[in-house]
């Protein structure tokens, strides 16, 4: 959710297919929203509901490193999987990934959800989580 609205919503090609659904009487933007921002709220509630079951006490950064960038890794795998059945990229500026470039946009995918899972983590479940590498 965060990505999305950070890296997709202020790009040319996002406002291009918004006006070109507009057009044809699609809310395109707001069907976005829809979309992704319950998924949003669904993951920090997520995270506040579950941070005082004691069964999460064995979870540490380098184990949440490794599930979120499993996580990333099968996002893109989808993303992949999308443009090989498709023949279109979920997202208009994917079409400039090519090749070292889309290596590069699953480093940045890994490193952001890793960062940002772990920080939003640490501020849910308090200083001990952080600390607790």
């Amino acid at each position: 959710t965060v990505q999305f609205f950070s890296l997709v919503v202020p790009t040319e090609s996002y406002k291009a297919d918004a006006a070109l659904w507009r057009s044809k009487g699609v809310p395109y933007p707001e069907m976005q929203e829809l979309v992704h921002i319950p998924a949003g709220l669904i993951a920090v509630v997520d995270a506040a509901v579950l941070a005082p079951f004691p069964a999460w006490s064995g979870v540490s950064i380098p184990r949440s490193f490794v599930a979120l960038a499993l996580f990333s890794l099968g996002y893109c795998g989808v993303l992949v999987l999308s443009r090989v059945v498709t023949g279109y990229w979920p997202y208009g500026f994917m079409k400039q990934l090519e090749g070292i470039r889309f290596v590069g946009f699953i480093c940045v995918q890994i490193l952001v959800v890793c960062v940002f899972g772990v920080l939003m983590t640490g501020l849910l479940w308090g200083r001990d989580f952080l600390l607790g590498m």
